[in-house]
């Protein structure tokens, strides 16, 4: 089956820089995710280009689920972009893809997207993915806002 992609995209009052910053910290990223999901583990404070990691994905912070593959495959700190190879339980392919624009202004943009493949589940993976950018979006704003 062919891959769907979910997007998301939110302007932030933060600059370009911060919001890069904000976004390569693991710490932030469990928060954007929170409450759906967590990885059981250690994660590296920052992410890096070259981490790879299987940990054991918690459903809504407690329930073990399956193991998650990820590999951070670029970290471009000059581009402000980040791409992750991901893969388990029920999806072949999770490929998420994020990005800082600066703006003109004091402001930035970040656009997410994630490329997901699940043979005949693809439909609700994407689902899923397709929902998570929007909450991810929502809670990035918000903590945006926290740190202004």
């Amino acid at each position: 089956m062919k891959s769907w992609t979910a997007r998301g995209i939110v302007d932030l009052a933060l600059a370009g820089n911060q919001a890069w910053r904000l976004v390569r910290k693991s710490a932030a990223q469990e928060f954007l995710s929170g409450g759906l999901f967590r990885f059981a583990g250690t994660m590296p404070p920052v992410r890096d280009e070259g981490y790879e990691a299987t940990h054991r994905v918690m459903l809504f912070g407690r329930v073990p689920a399956w193991r998650h593959w990820q590999r951070f495959e670029r970290v471009d700190d000059s581009e402000m972009t980040m791409l992750l190879r991901e893969r388990g339980g029920p999806y072949r392919t999770w490929n998420h893809h994020m990005v800082v624009e600066s703006s003109a202004g004091e402001g930035c943009r970040y656009r997410e997207s994630i490329e997901v493949e699940a043979g005949v589940v693809t439909p609700l993976v994407w689902l899923a993915a397709h929902l998570l950018c929007r909450m991810r979006a929502r809670r990035l704003s918000a903590l945006a806002q926290v740190l202004l």
